[in-house]
Parts: structure tokens; C-alpha cells; sequence
């Protein structure tokens, strides 16, 4: 990553950090006892006659709520019960009724599981959610990578992309996705996504038409205004050859033998970690200027400023340069340095 003091040095060559310590973690029954009291014994006889002629002999008897209670508990058994002895009814019909009901059941009922339907929805959810950021990489024009992200557990976050050294951190969506172009610095292109959390995702692509473009990278880390400035055929400042970030172009611009510039990074991502790329195709011109500016502003006036650059061309190691300095003084804030040295110009044969 960007130091305050210090960028990353890239060599001659570079290499693919991918041991980046990826920690990717992919996670009463109550029964109803229904207390039975011992039921009465009752003894069944060979007919209800004795019952029918005992109320009768004893004249009129006014039906107890008792009794219409053990009559619904006979209905609903659809059992027959009979008294042996007439005493029997007699006590039966001078007993108080209970003044709370409660049935005994004839037959225990099975043993009834008691759980919280939305709370076992809820878990199933949650354990459906894969935690593991994934990332695919699928072809571009000019050599460019598109991105896909998708990490459901990091919604809304920074993320940074590496690739052969170039950094630049964005933004997922409130879903955790993420789509973003990015240019490959490398035929065998190997891009990484890295949350701060530790979590990430590497995706690989095979460009092979990287090897007809030219590109340059400059990147930095916070609100320092730095800005790559491609002047393509002689062109002067503000005119139709002057490629900068007022006047970008874009992927069509292939199509007319034309270089464009691409900027990289959410300035809103907490890393903050910004960049741009010239990209200009092979044999397109007779020249092409590159210079850096480097805008003196409130946020950056008499203090040290740090950027890198990576250049890449077909058939040579890429090269890198590291830029440490001290802005100016806040008198000089609304100005611009002119930085010349950042990349080699660009000198090619139109064959």
C-alpha cells in the first residue's frame, strides 16, 4: 500500500503478492404433558335398564352441569359408561360442580414439539449466506479487465484492487457487488480484491491483446491532485492531442488510432487510494508527450506529497518511479507543478 512517506518500490519486475492471508469463514423440543388422573373404575354392565329405573323411582332429577359435563366427555370418547350401583348416581348428582372445567382426557395425546417458526426461518436464511467474496474477470476492449465482485457480507465498503502494483480502492454496492474496468498490466493478468477486514477474492484473465498498447499508470493516496498530461503528435496544451483528465476520450477512441485516459478509485473509499491510465495504441503516432502535474492546494501546501508511476511497453519490463516532495508553500495554493521525469516519453514508428 501507499505510505504516507514511502510508496511501494516496483522494480524492473514485479510480482504477485498473493499471499494476502485470505480468511474466508464460511459459518425444545417442549411436550405437552397432559397429566392423567386416574380414571374412575367404573364396571360395565349388561344394560342400562337398572339406570333408567332408578331415576325414575326417585321422580323428576334436574341434569347437573356435572352431568352435562360427563356426558360431552362421553360424547367425545363415543364410549358407553355404566353404573353399577344406583348409589353411585346419587352421589354423582350431589356433588359441587368444579367451578373450572378441566377434562380428563380418556386417551393421552401425542407429545406436541413447540418451536418458533420465524426464528428457524431466520437461522436457514443467515446459514444460506455465503460469506466468501468472489470475483470474475471477463475481457474488455483495449485490454481491459471488467471486474464483478460480490461479497454479501461487505456492503458498502472499501475495497482495494491490486494488480502487478497498481492499487486503487473503491466502493461496493449496499449488496456487497461490485463492477469496475480495469486495465491489465500483464497478458496473465491476476487481480485481487482486498477488504481491510482480511477477506478477499483473486480472479485471473488472459489478455492477449495487451501486447498492442502502450500504457502508463500514476497513482497516489489521498486528495493530492495529481494528473498525467499525454500530448500525442506535437500537440500543445488544450489542443485536439491533448489527452488529460478535462478532455479523456474513451474506448472508442481505439477505433481512430487514439490514446485515452481512464481514472481509477472512489475518492469516498476510506484507503482513498487514486489513479489514472494513458493508454494509447501501438504505431498510432509518430510521438506522444507524457508529463505529470501536480496541483498545489489547501490540503497538501508545504507538505510532503508522495505518487508512483508504472509504465509498461510491449517487449520491455515494466518500470516504476517513486515521487516524494515537498509542495510549496500555501502563497503558491491554485498553482501546478510540471513534473517531466515521471514516464519516458513515448517515441514511436508508425509501422
Amino acid at each position: 500500500m501507499l505510505q504516507k512517506k514511502k510508496l511501494i518500490t516496483a522494480g524492473a519486475t514485479f510480482s504477485v503478492a498473493l499471499g494476502i492471508g485470505f480468511v474466508m469463514q464460511n459459518g425444545d423440543v417442549l411436550a405437552a404433558r397432559s397429566t392423567v388422573e386416574p380414571e374412575p373404575e367404573y364396571v360395565q354392565t349388561e344394560t342400562v335398564a337398572p339406570q333408567e329405573e332408578l331415576i325414575a323411582d326417585q321422580g323428576p332429577v334436574l341434569e347437573t352441569p356435572v352431568e352435562a359435563e360427563a356426558e360431552m366427555i362421553v360424547a367425545q370418547v363415543e364410549q358407553e359408561i355404566v353404573i353399577e350401583e344406583p348409589e353411585a348416581l346419587i352421589l354423582l348428582a350431589a356433588v359441587e360442580p368444579d367451578p373450572v372445567f378441566k377434562p380428563i382426557p380418556l386417551v393421552q395425546s401425542e407429545p406436541v414439539a413447540i418451536t418458533s417458526e420465524p426464528l428457524v426461518e431466520q437461522e436457514r436464511a443467515e446459514a444460506a449466506v455465503d460469506c466468501s467474496p468472489q470475483m470474475f474477470a471477463t475481457p474488455a476492449p483495449a485490454a481491459f479487465a471488467q471486474l464483478d465482485l460480490v461479497a454479501p457480507c461487505h456492503a458498502n465498503a472499501g475495497v482495494t484492487i491490486h494488480h502487478q502494483g497498481m492499487m486503487f480502492s473503491v466502493l461496493t454496492d449496499q449488496d456487497g457487488k461490485l463492477s469496475v474496468l480495469a486495465p491489465a498490466l500483464a497478458e496473465e493478468a491476476v487481480f485481487i480484491a482486498a477488504f481491510d477486514s482480511g477477506d478477499g477474492a483473486v480472479a485471473t484473465i488472459e489478455v492477449p491483446d495487451l501486447v498492442g498498447y502502450e500504457r502508463a499508470v500514476l497513482q497516489w493516496q489521498g486528495e493530492t491532485a495529481f494528473a498525467i498530461n499525454a500530448f500525442e503528435d506535437g500537440a500543445l496544451f488544450g489542443q485536439e492531442g491533448h489527452v488529460s483528465a478535462l478532455h479523456s476520450r474513451d474506448f472508442a477512441a481505439i477505433d481512430a488510432k487514439q490514446g485515452f485516459l481512464v481514472p481509477l478509485g472512489n475518492p469516498d473509499a476510506p484507503q482513498q487510494l487514486l489513479a489514472e491510465v494513458y493508454t494509447f495504441p501501438i504505431g498510432a503516432a509518430e510521438d506522444v508527450v507524457l508529463s505529470v502535474d501536480a496541483s498545489i492546494t489547501n490540503s497538501n501546501c508545504n507538505r510532503e506529497v508522495t505518487a508512483q508511476s508504472i509504465q509498461i511497453s510491449p517487449g520491455s519490463e515494466p518500470e516504476a518511479l517513486d515521487l516524494v516532495m515537498i509542495m510549496p508553500s500555501c502563497d503558491s495554493v491554485g498553482d501546478y507543478l510540471v513534473l517531466k521525469n515521471m514516464f519516458k516519453d513515448l517515441t514511436l514508428a508508425s509501422n
